[in-house]
């Protein structure tokens, strides 16, 4: 470190490069931990949004006389909410997985609904349908730009990937 004594004001109160280099790499450090506990937020509300009806089709099982049918119909809804519970967890490929999944869904409900529409239109229930079409078309596409496109989600999964890397795993 060099002697400050006989230096001016400004010198002496001046930062170094390496000071501010120091500042600016802890400053994009909070940046980024802010932006993976964001994504970890909006990680988990989305899952529970996404478990609450897996969950309740479960209820669907007590209806069933068959246990074949009745195991088959619970293994069919344990292989989502596992998905689920790993996105909530941090998992990228889960991440990946779900969003292709609402991204198929959204597809489907946009073919479909535009097949209804034309149906509707027949029996003059446009209004009515225009809108509730709209409520539940957000529904589906809201989480599924979140889970594909969201930086901060991205950088919640990636962080997971990254931590089990340098650990060696």
């Amino acid at each position: 470190m060099e002697d400050k004594t006989d230096m001016g004001y400004s010198a002496l109160y001046s930062e170094t490069e390496e000071e501010n280099d120091d500042k600016a790499k802890a400053f994009e450090d909070y940046k980024q931990r802010e932006l993976v506990r964001r994504g970890k937020t909006i990680s988990i509300v989305l899952g529970i949004l996404m478990l609450i009806p897996m969950a309740l089709c479960l209820t669907g099982v007590f209806s069933m006389s068959n246990a074949a049918e009745a195991v088959g119909y619970i293994l069919g809804i344990a292989i989502p909410i596992t998905i689920v519970v790993l996105f909530m967890k941090g998992i990228n490929w889960a991440r990946i997985v779900t969003g292709i999944i609402l991204a198929i869904q959204l597809i489907l409900y946009i073919i479909f609904s535009v097949m209804y529409f034309n149906t509707a239109q027949l029996f003059g229930m446009t209004g009515y349908f225009i809108a509730i079409d709209l409520i539940l078309l957000a529904i589906y596409a809201v989480p599924t730009y979140l889970i594909l496109f969201s930086k901060s989600i991205k950088a919640y999964c990636r962080s997971k990937q990254q931590a089990k890397s340098e650990r060696g795993n």
